[in-house]
């Protein structure tokens, strides 16, 4: 089974997730959530389908949740 690279946009959504989670406590670097925010806007792109935008919203999130939890 091989396994497929993920694409830029994905990867964006994650790291935009992850330092939107920086900007919480204990952290609480909070201008990171605004570099955050502006990471997943970019990852969605132009017209991105109803999938994609669901798809990347839920990474951003979960990696959000994840650390911020």
């Amino acid at each position: 089974m091989r396994l497929r690279r993920p694409s830029r946009a994905t990867l964006l959504a994650v790291i935009g997730g992850v330092l939107t989670a920086f900007a919480l406590p204990p952290w609480g670097w909070w201008p990171l959530a605004f570099v955050g925010v502006a990471m997943l806007e970019s990852s969605l792109g132009e017209a991105p389908t109803r999938r994609q935008r669901f798809g990347r919203v839920w990474l951003f999130a979960a990696a959000w949740f994840y650390l911020g939890m």
